[in-house]
């Protein structure tokens, strides 16, 4: 019963977001369509933000287990790039959500963090070109890629996956055979 309350909430409320501000939707027209008391709602979510905020935790998670399901089977960037800029384009409603009504300063961390977390496989070559600034440049790659991503989907997709792949890797490439001296 517990799950498929939650479920429900979060599915009504997600549908609400797609029609208007977070600030228009209120508890009690989110009770009223699940047909739940608000003590209902209350027992799990302090208030609409708490939703929003367990929504996108979720989605975050969701994303990681499925970051981590293509990083076992794919050993080359440009795979690894498409099948992880697709799962973007699976979630193109949720992300809709996010960037119109949700926190995307936070959702740039998210991606930021992921990319970090996964360089060695994107920016290898340039970690053993130079070690002693490995934090920075992958920092910055990290950045990079979570800008490009962010912009790519504020563009609803238009440019295709695989493009966007080899833009990730060509500007990633830019920087590891850049010569820098200071």
């Amino acid at each position: 019963m517990k799950s498929k309350t939650i479920r429900e909430i979060k599915t009504t409320f997600f549908r609400l977001l797609t029609q208007k501000n977070i600030d228009k939707i209120t508890v009690s027209e989110i009770c009223a369509l699940c047909e739940i008391n608000r003590g209902t709602f209350y027992r799990y979510y302090q208030d609409v933000y708490a939703l929003l905020s367990e929504i996108e935790t979720d989605f975050v998670l969701d994303f990681n287990n499925r970051l981590r399901e293509i990083a076992k089977h794919q050993n080359d960037r440009l795979a690894y790039l498409t099948d992880f800029l697709e799962m973007f384009k699976t979630k193109r409603k949720f992300l809709f959500v996010i960037f119109t009504h949700g926190n995307p300063r936070e959702f740039y961390n998210i991606i930021t963090q992921t990319n970090a977390a996964n360089s060695d496989l994107l920016f290898s070559e340039m970690f053993t070109a130079y070690p002693a600034d490995k934090d920075f440049l992958q920092s910055f790659c990290a950045g990079g890629v979570a800008a490009v991503i962010i912009t790519w989907i504020k563009n609803d997709f238009a440019a295709p996956t695989e493009h966007i792949a080899r833009l990730i890797i060509q500007l990633s490439n830019t920087v590891t055979n850049a010569e820098y001296t200071f």
